[in-house]
């Protein structure tokens, strides 16, 4: 078992999907999956990503999210992306309502801009909102994403209750074929997810199928290539037991290796040596993250002893600190009288 200063990650199915969700490229490729010509229709070239603080703290308690704000191909404007990492035990319910909250604040953003830019009424268009939910739980999802199941109505009150169209997207039960056959780097990384929690001989399986499949993707792809590799080292060092790593580590090495070799004769191309990096990256990554993991749990446990709860803003600035800066709040602790004097 890793070491109690050396933590993995609890949540990686989330966090580690919108790790991957920061290059839109990939979001591009996600999209994919579930509205092809849509997703070709959004320039993701010129996607923004959109600072999660600007929705307000008390709309998020449990749920990972991502915002990009992308134009829409022909002139037709913009459109916000809005995709929802959920990982809970069962499906919810309130899903729907969720996502309409949000919705609104991305809308009332975009009519504070307005207000900003004292734009003529005529131009004040919004941005439609795409909505995704990105499902990692194991339990099969059967409950629409849809206010109705919400409301006890009678059938002449349909008309009244706000509908949209959600892209659901439920990872473990997408057939591996949809994640293996497209060749898109971040799809199958997340192929890899899929076998997270098998045992370690299926896994090692997919890691190898994963990696070879990306060894041998165009080199155009090479940035969101890279992150995949990282992402499957990752993957083996916050979801295996540590007995196991080193022997799954062993199996990527392997597959990048061999798949190289075989083209040993040719020049090496900017894949390949990207490719090598991120092998490397991804090993060193894997080790540095879960130390400042340790650091971060321990900082957390300090605040809620001395202070009490944890304010979530304070929470999401301490997920965002170096190993260094978690060393010196753990020091300044000891003195500081309150979380205002620690800077947070």
């Amino acid at each position: 078992m890793p070491e109690p200063e050396d933590p993995p990650i609890r949540e990686f199915a989330d966090r580690g999907t919108k790790w991957l969700l920061d290059l839109p490229e990939n979001l591009r490729g996600v999209l994919r999956l579930v509205e092809a010509d849509l997703a070709d229709h959004i320039d993701f070239d010129r996607a923004e990503r959109i600072d999660r603080t600007f929705i307000p703290e008390d709309l998020s308690k449990r749920e990972a999210d991502i915002v990009y704000r992308a134009p829409y191909r022909n002139g037709h404007g913009w459109v916000w992306i809005y995709v929802l990492l959920e990982q809970q035990t069962k499906p919810d319910r309130t899903m729907a309502f969720r996502l309409l909250c949000y919705m609104v604040q991305l809308w009332q953003i975009q009519m504070h801009e307005f207000e900003r830019e004292k734009m003529p009424a005529s131009r004040r268009l919004l941005s439609p909102v795409v909505p995704v939910v990105f499902y990692t739980g194991k339990r099969k999802w059967a409950l629409p994403v849809s206010l109705a199941t919400m409301m006890g109505r009678a059938s002449e009150l349909g008309a009244f209750v706000p509908t949209w169209q959600t892209l659901f997207i439920d990872l473990h039960r997408l057939p591996s074929e949809r994640l293996l056959d497209p060749g898109e780097a971040v799809l199958l990384a997340l192929r890899a997810l899929q076998a997270a929690d098998l045992p370690k001989e299926a896994l090692a399986d997919a890691l190898n199928e994963a990696a070879v499949r990306l060894d041998a993707l165009p080199g155009e792809t090479t940035e969101a290539l890279k992150k995949a590799l990282i992402y499957l080292y990752l993957l083996v060092r916050h979801k295996r037991v540590v007995e196991e790593q080193d022997e799954l580590f062993a199996v990527l090495d392997e597959a990048v290796e061999h798949h190289r070799k075989a083209r040993e004769e040719a020049k090496m191309t900017g894949a390949e040596v990207l490719i090598r990096q991120g092998r490397e990256e991804g090993r060193k990554i894997g080790r540095e993250e879960g130390r400042e993991e340790g650091k971060r749990q321990v900082l957390l446990e300090l605040i809620r002893s001395k202070y009490g709860i944890v304010p979530e803003a304070a929470e999401s600035r301490i997920t965002g600190l170096s190993g260094e800066d978690l060393d010196l709040l753990s020091k300044r602790i000891l003195a500081a009288q309150t979380l205002a004097d620690l800077g947070l």
